[in-house]
């Protein structure tokens, strides 16, 4: 591999996760071919026509062997038109899918005869993207993790008992820790119930939260809240709940950099996300955390299904229901699942331990290793690229219909959203 030809943004996405997963490809590209000329090309959302074929004059004037997709956005429709016309053959294509790839079907059916010629490498996140990935292509699906910048976020020696007495939290305290966006589809009013009531049990619980407040709602389904909302339910579900003495046990801490939250990582007990984000393809903020030593309580959802057969023992995932509006865990499953991995009694030896399993599982040197592995032997055994299946014609037809909400139906999530995302439960 002489040359490797990267697409993405020169601006950083709006995503903090998105942010971090494109500089990390970046770099597990980097690390895993030290010797190949690679070079980023940048593809900007505000791009005119001749803007990118100008970009594309550049690529193909770069001549790579290989041309990989490690952004999430803009869709790469009108580069890819472009770069088919003036490529005499596609070098190898790599299309890294982020979660949001289900929400431009229409974009990517445009590309469906000139993929049978170009016959890209889908890949997805997480076993679970990778199966709702093969429901949509014929064709070449794999599946390699994120990548983590395990220089920010890995065990430290001591950090625990440390970074506890700096701040006068005793290590007889639990902490239970929660980062990413707080959303209704990450379900953080849930984890304030199941805390809540996890704290009657263990009085000298904590539960830290970090992260942008976002209401963007269940917007698939139609279910856009005001501004603020979200904010003024979570303190009104602490106030009903917690009495006065304890409030101060729930702390919300902002919006922190890694450094910051590698802090957090290394002080808790036990990370919990109970998310059935629509888009939860991986899962950046419990692999970050996992990297640092830390035990995982999960939803048995998408991409975050895929944590802990490296380690077992280290994560235990909680099975997700659909109803009506809802998709989420059992209430009693989650205080279940609080109890049991806040009695474990560990030592800083077993932190290095699920450390070291989930930096094999994802760091940056780990990824560029899966890449150099996939893009050498090639993905799996499946056909080449022969066209997008039936099922994705129905998830286009759904967005051409109704574009801001293609899943509603009178009940909550139609029936469509249950069969497409069935993988994801």
């Amino acid at each position: 591999m002489r040359k490797i030809a990267l697409i993405c943004r020169q601006r950083p996405s709006d995503w903090v996760s998105c942010r971090s997963i494109t500089q990390n490809l970046i770099n597990s590209y980097s690390l895993e071919f030290p010797s190949a000329e690679i070079r980023q090309f940048y593809m900007e959302e505000s791009a005119s026509f001749l803007d990118l074929d100008q970009l594309a004059e550049g690529i193909v004037s770069f001549k790579p062997d290989l041309i990989a997709i490690v952004d999430h956005k803009p869709h790469p429709a009108v580069l890819f038109e472009l770069l088919a016309r003036k490529l005499k053959s596609w070098p190898r294509l790599v299309i890294h899918a982020f979660g949001d790839f289900t929400i431009n079907p229409n974009e990517w059916l445009r590309m469906e005869e000139l993929f049978r010629s170009a016959q890209p490498v889908f890949v997805g996140a997480s076993e679970k993207q990778q199966k709702l990935l093969r429901s949509f292509i014929s064709g070449r699906v794999a599946w390699v993790p994120f990548p983590v910048d395990s220089s920010l976020f890995s065990f430290r020696e001591g950090a625990y008992s440390g970074l506890r007495k700096e701040q006068g939290i005793s290590t007889s305290e639990t902490i239970l820790l929660y980062s990413g966006r707080l959303s209704l589809q990450k379900n953080v009013l849930l984890l304030m119930r199941a805390f809540a009531a996890y704290l009657r049990f263990n009085p000298q619980a904590r539960l830290w939260l970090a992260g942008p407040i976002d209401d963007l709602g269940i917007p698939y389904i139609g279910k856009t809240p005001l501004t603020g909302l979200l904010a003024a339910d979570l303190i009104e579900l602490r106030d009903t709940l917690v009495a006065d003495p304890d409030r101060e046990r729930v702390q919300y801490l902002g919006d922190l950099e890694a450094a910051r939250l590698a802090d957090l990582y290394a002080m808790a007990d036990v990370f919990v996300s109970f998310s059935t984000h629509n888009d939860e393809d991986f899962g950046m903020a419990p692999a970050e955390a996992w990297c640092c030593g830390q035990q995982l309580l999960l939803s048995d959802w998408g991409g975050y299904s895929s944590f802990g057969g490296q380690r077992p023992g280290s994560v235990d995932h909680i099975p997700v229901q659909i109803s009506g509006r809802r998709i989420q865990p059992e209430l009693k499953a989650c205080i279940k699942g609080m109890a049991s991995m806040a009695s474990r009694n560990r030592t800083d030896a077993d932190r290095r331990n699920v450390s070291e399993g989930a930096r094999e599982f994802c760091s940056c040197e780990s990824v560029g290793r899966k890449i150099g592995d996939m893009v050498r032997n090639g993905s799996d055994s499946r056909e080449p690229f022969s066209g997008f299946t039936q099922a994705f014609e129905q998830l286009a037809r759904a967005y051409r219909l109704n574009a801001k909400a293609p899943f509603r139906a009178a009940e909550g999530y139609s029936n469509l959203y249950r069969e497409l995302y069935d993988s994801y439960f």
